[in-house]
């Protein structure tokens, strides 16, 4: 472990220690895990980048960076930056390996160096690059079809989703039950906090969106839209495995209804951390296994089941927009094409939503195919038009459930999905789906098919990395020979310069249902999910960080090639 004195205002003022660790090797996300050093990895020096930002959520600037030689083994190292030089300077640790270039080993980062910390002294914890491994805490509660939302502060809320633990009595096996308990991870320690209050009722398969916050010292507010909550009391499971005549292989129990909007409100400096639950302005409706995308900073929340206890029968044929500030302007709802259930939504350009699958009513499979899309127009009033595919792409076209849409460089990627055939979403296609879209004029072309690259068929993860590439986790099939679903251990990534779906790396621990959240230093964080138990689907607790290489002889975004500094010296 190194010790980095920060000194941070005049040379008079009282130093901040920023301590560097390592995430532990891979193996099992559970029990003691042996501590990790630096020379493990091949270490032989660190980059130290202090970034600022403006404002919270900007992009970072650079403001100063030093090179730290580990051959002689220092104690510790110490540079002295000013506390004016921006609202919010975080610290970038980066370790290299003794090659020509040299090659990233390690990364991490200490957010809020110039604010009061909650938790100290401050710390960056390194994961090692180019694989998985686990933090050194897990969840405090296990959970699936949770919300993992990235702060300003640095910190990640994680509020809800479903558990197999029953809340009185016996687990049944194939049930899940919600919870509304919230913790945050701590980016520094790799550990988690429960946080002091929850969602009432529970809440899972939800959209949660950060609304404008005063700073990166909070409080910040997190709007929750739609998803699962509880019907009575939360006895009952809300989520199950489906049976051969469900529509989905996971579907609502008997304990579920659709939830409205609420604002939960996070406090980060009380001790111990509390949020406060706030009605939602505006009222928008109850939807569940809804599709929901943001585009010009207006959220659009589309279908869904209004009604989750009456299946595809309570699906809606609707959308709401509303703006990202959660403000009154609220509009809506307006009619779909179609009604969708599990479906999902991105923007296909600034005033074009596109909302994709999720067509489980369509009465036969001529349907299936040309309503497997439609436009929204964000206009005003907003509208819906079905999507108009360019000559020759329609045989490619095959609407899906639970896929992910990804916002790429000039289009979407869309992957995976539960092949949807008429009333039914529970066949696996031939060859899983993989497509990247664009518009051109008022259809929508279908570039590239990956389908031959992903093979898990749905519940997996997809999340936009720095650079434009898109990181693919997990994920379930539903050909699995001992349970319901099996999950995927893979970990996949769509390349924006090859145009190619390629195995990245491997999950420590298979999941499906689980978050996928890329922080502002490049790193992700994987949390919980279904795992299996034998034959037996089961919510988890592991948590495992990822760091990826920058691509070989390319300058990251501050110019500069592996383990150079710019001519932005820090003070020593």
């Amino acid at each position: 472990m190194l010790a980095t004195a920060l000194w941070l205002g005049c040379s008079e003022s009282t130093p901040v220690t920023v301590s560097v660790a390592v995430v532990g090797p891979e193996g099992p996300c559970t029990g003691a895990r042996p501590a990790l050093a630096l020379g493990d990895l091949g270490a032989t020096s660190l980059r130290l980048t202090v970034t600022g930002r403006g404002e919270a959520g900007a992009t970072p600037a650079l403001v100063c960076d030093e090179v730290v030689d580990l051959s002689g083994s220092p104690g510790a190292a110490d540079f002295r930056i000013g506390l004016d030089t921006a609202p919010l300077l975080d610290l970038l640790v980066e370790a290299f390996d003794a090659s020509q270039p040299p090659r990233l080993v390690a990364a991490g980062t200490a957010a809020g160096l110039n604010r009061t910390p909650r938790l100290q002294p401050l710390r960056a914890l390194l994961a090692p690059a180019a694989r998985f491994g686990c933090t050194p805490g897990a969840l405090q509660a296990r959970r699936a079809f949770h919300t993992a939302t990235l702060l300003p502060s640095g910190e990640i809320l994680v509020v809800g989703g479903v558990t197999h633990e029953a809340p009185s009595g016996a687990p049944a096996a194939g049930s899940f039950w919600l919870t509304g308990a919230i913790e945050v991870y701590d980016p520094g320690s790799g550990t988690f906090r429960t946080v002091a209050g929850e969602v009432p009722g529970g809440r899972a398969l939800h959209t949660a969106v950060l609304l404008q916050s005063p700073g990166a010292a909070g409080p910040f507010d997190l709007l929750l839209m739609g998803g699962l909550t509880a019907r009575t009391g939360g006895t009952e499971p809300a989520l199950r495995v489906g049976g051969a005549s469900d529509a989905l292989p996971l579907v609502p129990g008997a304990g579920a209804a659709g939830a409205t909007a609420l604002v939960v409100r996070y406090y980060p400096w009380s001790e111990p951390p509390e949020v406060h639950i706030i009605p939602a302005s505006p009222a928008l409706a109850a939807r569940a296994l809804h599709a929901a995308g943001v585009s010009q900073g207006q959220v659009v929340l589309a279908g869904g089941l209004a009604d989750p206890a009456a299946g595809l029968a309570g699906a809606t044929p609707d959308f709401e927009v509303l703006p990202e500030a959660g403000s009154s302007l609220h509009r809506g709802p307006f009619a779909l094409q179609q009604a969708r259930v599990g479906a999902v939504a991105a923007p296909l350009a600034a005033d074009r939503m596109l909302v994709f699958g999720g067509n489980l009513g369509s009465a036969d499979a001529a349907a299936v195919v040309t309503e497997a899309a439609e436009v929204i127009t964000l206009g005003d009033p907003p509208g819906s038009a079905t999507a108009t595919f360019e000559a020759g792409s329609l045989d490619l076209v095959a609407s899906a459930a639970h896929a992910t849409l990804t916002p790429i460089d000039g289009g979407l990627l869309l992957v995976g999905g539960l092949a949807v055939l008429p009333g039914t979403a529970r066949a696996t296609r031939p060859a899983p789906l993989g497509l990247r879209l664009t518009r051109v004029g008022d259809d929508v072309r279908i570039d590239e098919v990956l389908a031959e690259a992903f093979e898990p068929v749905a519940y997996h993860a997809a999340a936009p990395l720095h650079g434009g590439d898109v990181l693919v986790t997990g994920g379930a099939a539903t050909d699995c020979p001992v349970a319901a679903l099996c999950p995927s251990d893979g970990a996949h990534r769509y390349s924006v310069t090859t145009g190619a779906l390629a195995r990245e790396s491997w999950l420590v621990t298979a999941r499906l249902a689980h978050s996928l959240t890329v922080r502002d230093d490049g790193s992700v964080l994987v949390a919980g999910g279904l795992g299996l138990d034998g034959a037996s689907l089961t919510a988890l607790a592991d948590v495992e960080v990822y760091v990826r290489r920058s691509a070989e002889g390319k300058p990251d975004r501050f110019g500069r090639g592996a383990g150079q500094v710019s001519d932005s010296r820090c003070q020593r």
